[in-house]
């Protein structure tokens, strides 16, 4: 039965000693700490990684640190802690008090937080993973003041402090250990990857049901996000609307994403003063449907300001999805020569490239084999192996055929 407190769901607050003592020579002690990992990208993250790590390695000790609505994962040699959430003041003091008690009562190798960083001294080994970190600074008009001062104190404590950093690409680990002078052997890069759902799906009448229910036109060019300004969506938007006399009058342009805050209301009202309302289409925010949806666009589109991996865009290639995208160089390793590129600040720019992709059915084609081959070369496996490989590198284990003789 789930619990809304810091109880373990075993029974035993500390796995017994006789555990303890087996698992030491041949296994090691990990804590991954998986509180609030958003949506999204984050949380395809921590989901994916930890079911990998726990089937590829599942002779380590597991103590996982989630929240109360997150899925539990416990079972033998795996524990849990549901930690309080929702109130930032009792997520600190429980942080800064309970947690490094907790790694030395379940006597943890490696401690590794895979969204929220705190700078205190963690008793065991340590690694964190950084999402996005050079948006802090590049995009600092993002966030409000008192987040920006925070993350700016304690991102470079805790790259200092942390034994390893990681980073879904080589790119954003490069720009900020530069800024801040981190050591560049701190930093490990552990790609991303879209999930086996996310496949080119033939079954005509799967897609037709999802069309008919989330009321899809024929042909549409479709974004899936978060309705924020880093998503750049009113570029998106205006270049529609300059594309418009050019596109077929049977192309609509979808944007999913859930349908909340301050920013959807002004896209909503932007589309309404560029007259494209009746080709525009809000879906709301759709999950497991997502891979469905990828199949029937014509064209998928991401025209961010920053992004620090873009999971959504190896999603896309990994359906057969033609991607336009844009093209700063933080991208690069995601989509490589996959995807059409322009910048994303340019309106003509990328009304140009949904012209030239939506009228050449050849040029779709190319994009697609494109994307699919390299959506081929991520996957979670790797992504947890070279996880692993860090967690090694800091307690090195002695090798179960060493133990046997």
């Amino acid at each position: 039965m789930r619990q809304s407190d810091t109880r373990t769901l075993n029974p035993a607050p500390v796995p017994p000693q006789a555990r303890l003592d087996k698992r030491a020579k041949n296994s090691m002690r990990i804590c991954i700490d998986a509180r609030s990992p958003g949506y999204g990208g984050i949380a395809t993250y921590a989901a994916n990684l930890i079911d990998h790590l726990l089937e590829m390695a599942p002779d380590n000790y597991y103590l996982l640190l989630i929240d109360p609505d997150q899925i539990s994962r416990a079972r033998p040699g795996v524990d849990e802690i549901i930690v309080p959430s929702g109130n930032p003041l009792r997520w600190f003091i429980w942080s800064y008090t309970h947690l490094p008690r907790l790694l030395r009562e379940h006597r943890i190798d490696v401690y590794h937080t895979l969204k929220h960083v705190t700078a205190f001294r963690i008793p065991a080994r340590s690694v964190v993973t950084f999402h996005g970190a050079e948006m802090i600074y590049r995009f600092p008009w993002v966030y409000a003041w008192y987040d920006l001062l925070y993350w700016r104190t304690v991102y470079p404590i805790a790259a200092r402090r942390y034994d390893r950093l990681l980073t879904a690409t080589d790119c954003e680990m490069r720009h900020f250990s530069e800024r801040k002078r981190i050591p560049r052997d701190k930093g490990r890069t552990t790609p991303l990857a879209a999930a086996t759902c996310y496949q080119a799906i033939d079954d005509k009448e799967r897609l037709e049901e999802v069309r008919r229910r989330f009321a899809l036109p024929a042909r549409f060019i479709l974004f899936v996000g978060r309705f924020h300004a880093i998503k750049n969506l009113e570029r998106l938007v205006e270049a529609f609307a300059l594309a418009r006399p050019q596109l077929p009058d049977s192309l609509h342009l979808v944007l999913t994403g859930a349908q909340t805050g301050a920013y959807h209301r002004r896209l909503v009202r932007l589309v309404e003063q560029l007259g494209i309302k009746d080709r525009v289409r809000f879906t709301g925010e759709i999950k497991n449907e997502l891979p469905l949806l990828f199949n029937l666009a014509e064209v998928f589109m991401l025209m961010s300001l920053y992004e620090n991996f873009g999971l959504v865009l190896l999603e896309a290639m990994a359906c057969g999805t033609p991607v336009i995208t844009s093209d700063f160089s933080d991208l690069d390793e995601v989509v490589d020569n996959a995807a059409v590129r322009v910048s994303p600040t340019d309106a003509i720019a990328i009304s140009d490239a949904m012209i030239k992709v939506v009228g050449s059915t050849e040029l779709r084609d190319d994009l697609s084999v494109r994307g699919l081959d390299q959506a081929r070369k991520f996957s979670w496996e790797r992504c947890a192996r070279e996880t692993l490989d860090v967690y090694q590198e800091l307690a090195p284990v002695e090798p179960a055929e060493a133990v046997a003789t």
